[in-house]
């Protein structure tokens, strides 16, 4: 796997961000926590689709200087996945008859408890630009993604790392509270998608490698679309926390070797510390 684009790429954040130390800083965190429902349909290994609901917990970190920002955010979603016509499915096995005559029967229940995990992690680096009257942030943002479900009684997973432009801001309310918004969509991603065939035979060191080395490509975005849209309230609560809401839309689609859908809403509680 040639991982020399995304190095360069990576090494290029880290030069934004060391050009951009200069002058008056303020960090920021922020808490979420909330309630996510997901659907997905990936025809590579089910014709049907797959709802889950999940809880939600992240954070993020900002480093805000007058004309830039550049942060670290993570989040994950973890909840249990069910085929959306039929619910929770079972099988049932049979063992062989003994020299006795007698066997045993017994049931596996498909994605019992806790069965969807989705996980992200990003770096992102924004300048301020002015549009007439208002404030833009305007930079790019490097994030993986990984997802893994139950379909059927097999595991699922699939993970993309993404370069995308992001754009976010902030209207200002007579009350001095704000409506955050942001944007951002891939660019460029290194997918990792499981194999159709998952077959370990394959002339690799061992079974991982294998499921890695095939099921791994570059998709640009004629081939891997994806949207982040996020929209929110914050007012002060204290000299020092905001307190707010955020709802989040998320769609992704890739179509290779398969048809891959997924969207999700999300809504969080979000707390936020300036220092």
């Amino acid at each position: 796997m040639n991982k020399t684009p995304f190095l360069l790429i990576i090494l290029w954040l880290i030069g934004l961000n060391t050009h951009a130390q200069n002058g008056a800083k303020a960090t920021q965190w922020e808490f979420l926590l909330g309630y996510e429902n997901t659907r997905l349909l990936d025809r590579q290994n089910s014709p049907l689709v797959y709802v889950a609901h999940s809880a939600v917990i992240g954070t993020d970190f900002l480093r805000i200087k007058p004309q830039s920002v550049w942060g670290l955010s993570f989040s994950s979603a973890i909840g249990k996945s069910q085929a959306k016509r039929f619910g929770q499915r079972s099988v049932e096995f049979e063992d062989p008859y003994d020299i006795y005559g007698k066997h045993e029967t017994y049931t596996v229940l498909g994605n019992p408890g806790l069965s969807y995990v989705q996980a992200s992690l990003g770096y992102y680096y924004q300048r301020k630009v002015a549009i007439g009257t208002q404030g833009f942030l305007l930079g790019c943002q490097l994030e993986n993604e990984f997802f893994m479900s139950g379909i059927g009684l097999d595991t699922w997973f699939f993970n993309n790392l993404s370069l995308s432009p992001i754009v976010s801001t902030a209207f200002e309310l007579s009350d001095g509270s704000r409506i955050p918004v942001s944007l951002s969509f891939p660019l460029v991603s290194y997918i990792v998608r499981e194999p159709f065939g998952k077959d370990p035979s394959i002339p690799l060191n061992n079974y991982i490698e294998a499921n890695i080395e095939t099921g791994a490509s570059f998709a640009t975005l004629n081939k891997f679309q994806k949207i982040d849209f996020t929209i929110g309230y914050r007012r002060n609560w204290t000299s020092k926390w905001d307190i707010g809401l955020d709802y989040t839309f998320y769609w992704y689609q890739y179509n290779e070797p398969y048809e891959l859908n997924s969207y999700s809403n999300r809504v969080t509680i979000v707390l936020s510390k300036i220092n």
